[in-house]
């Protein structure tokens, strides 16, 4: 089976906190209940062109274990009705480390027409966690944003435990229907709900769905589902931590899932809006509750008719949510997001290494109004290695937008880099299968995305040792398992492959079991 290049498309009675902030006045944090704590910001309420939030978790103590499905729900104040409503949700990995530092990024600039009128967040645990450290860190650009948010509308709240999920469902009562007069100038409307089961036993097959209604139309069924745990870089050492779950995964963010409303119902001005849970007759899901915050954003004329954004560099990359696609030879791979008015149908991108932007590449598509896409990008040149010229950073940026150059703030992005290790042209494979080698297999591409090598039908409990003579190129490895649990073998505990130089009989890089669905490698052969 051909493996293609995939994304992972991540408390004590107090918190411990220190508090930074660029081009903003430090804040302070307010200890207000048992449990809770604010962090404030001291900040002129002015508009920023882009707003950022870090959030950094630590501890004070060594080998700490979180209790199952532990989260950190962070909230915002309505100014409105002086409600905190949740933006954010992270669900806690089994234990950190002393010393050790995990970053969770998040985009504020749609959310700052609260931020903005009172500039604190507040944060919340569902359970007693001890000895975590949140350390809080805003970036900021003054000015006007290029998305004009008009008014942040709350839908559904359920408290930490959630919304009690029976056979029938979450109980309509609980879920009210929401009429919702769109305020005057409204443009686009988007409805975003933050979901996640709650479960003292996740099974694979609870699987279940939701369903969004507008003005008594069915609009969308999701999936309340998120697959890719196995692919969690933060790997937490528990056990079943490669598992699917109700949409959250140890360590991780929760993702809001987005739902993005029709012409025609926001020019019939008042629209109603009904969240409902599929039914559970066959009492076989084994979800207690979900745990649920969903707004609704109306949003007016974008200020600029084209403007874009590169929101992430995937690769080449040194941050821990990319590793497992890191480092790399191959091709660049970056998203970008549409947020000016006017649709994007050709780009120009230029892009390099250690801040030369001497390549280019002319996209052609077609992206809407605040649409996403994945970008690969044509691999670099990286053979200059030979000579000594190691890249520590790369960058690219935006020159023109539907064949006219433009300037945007947001149109460059760096980022560090490592590159790929350099092997030499004859190696070794060598891997120990477990039990169930049916469902695993080692494949190996060129840089033209060709499959180059592949293992075939593998026997459970089985060392091998391939052979593969390699010409000068780009190259990547995969070695997969369909049951999404990494390889355990009973021969060799320390490791399942080995790459091995075959002329000096000499490892160059093992890896562990413990991997989950796959595990990668790029690697250079020179001539």
């Amino acid at each position: 089976m051909m493996r293609k290049l995939l994304l992972f498309t991540l408390l004590s009675s107090f918190f411990s906190i220190s508090l930074m902030a660029q081009n903003i006045t430090k804040g302070e944090q307010i200890q207000s209940e048992v449990g809770i704590s604010i962090f404030k910001f001291d900040m002129k309420k002015q508009s920023f062109f882009s707003l950022k939030l870090n959030l950094e978790l630590s501890t004070t103590a060594n080998d700490i274990i979180y209790p199952e499905a532990s989260f950190l729900s962070l909230q915002l104040q309505n100014p409105k009705t002086l409600e905190f409503i949740e933006f954010a949700r992270i669900y806690l990995q089994a234990s950190l480390k002393e010393n050790e530092e995990i970053i969770y990024n998040y985009d504020l600039q749609m959310w700052q027409h609260w931020f903005i009128k009172n500039p604190q967040i507040r944060v919340l645990s569902n359970t007693d966690i001890n000895h975590l450290i949140l350390s809080m860190e805003l970036e900021a650009e003054e000015g006007q944003p290029n998305i004009n948010v008009i008014d942040i509308i709350p839908l559904w709240q359920s408290d930490l435990k959630g919304f009690p999920y029976t056979e029938t469902g979450v109980s309509v009562e609980l879920l009210p229907a929401k009429e919702i007069q769109l305020p005057k100038g409204t443009k686009h409307a988007i409805a975003s709900v933050l979901i996640s089961g709650q479960a003292e036993d996740i099974s694979e097959t609870s699987s279940r769905f939701y369903f969004l209604e507008i003005n008594d139309t069915d609009v969308s069924k999701r999936s309340i589902w998120r697959d890719d745990c196995s692919l969690n870089p933060l790997q937490p050492e528990q056990e079943g931590w490669y598992l699917s779950r109700p949409n959250w995964c140890p360590g991780l963010k929760v993702y809001p899932l987005l739902h993005f409303i029709e012409k025609k119902y926001i020019d019939q001005g008042n629209i109603k809006l009904e969240l409902s849970f599929q039914e559970d007759k066959g009492k076989v899901s084994a979800i207690d509750s979900y745990v649920t915050s969903s707004v609704l954003f109306a949003l007016g004329e974008a200020k600029e008719a084209i403007n874009l954004s590169i929101n992430e560099i995937y690769s080449p990359n040194n941050k821990i949510w990319h590793e497992s696609y890191n480092p790399i030879c191959g091709s660049p791979v970056i998203l970008i997001q549409n947020t000016g008015s006017e649709k994007v149908e050709s780009i120009t991108f230029n892009y390099g290494y250690n801040y030369q932007t001497d390549n280019k590449f002319r996209w052609k598509g077609e992206l809407g109004f605040l649409e996403e896409e994945i970008i690969y990008l044509p691999s670099l040149n990286w053979y200059f290695f030979e000579n000594g010229d190691q890249p520590e950073t790369f960058t690219v940026h935006i020159s023109s937008v539907n064949g006219k150059e433009k300037a945007l703030k947001l149109g460059k992005k760096t980022s560090e880099m490592t590159l790929a290790e350099v092997f030499p042209a004859q190696l070794i494979f060598e891997l120990n299968t477990d039990h169930a080698a049916d469902l695993n297999g080692l494949e190996i591409f060129n840089e033209a995305g060709e499959a180059y090598f592949s293992s075939g039908e593998l026997k459970s409990d089985t060392t091998y040792s391939f052979s593969v003579d390699f010409a000068p190129g780009c190259y990547e490895m995969i070695y997969y398992d369909e049951a999404k649990d990494g390889c355990q073998s009973k021969k060799n505990k320390s490791g399942f492959l080995r790459i091995i130089d075959r002329q000096k009989d000499a490892e160059l890089k093992s890896f562990d079991g413990n991997f989950g669905s796959e595990v990668r490698e790029q690697f250079m052969i020179f001539r």
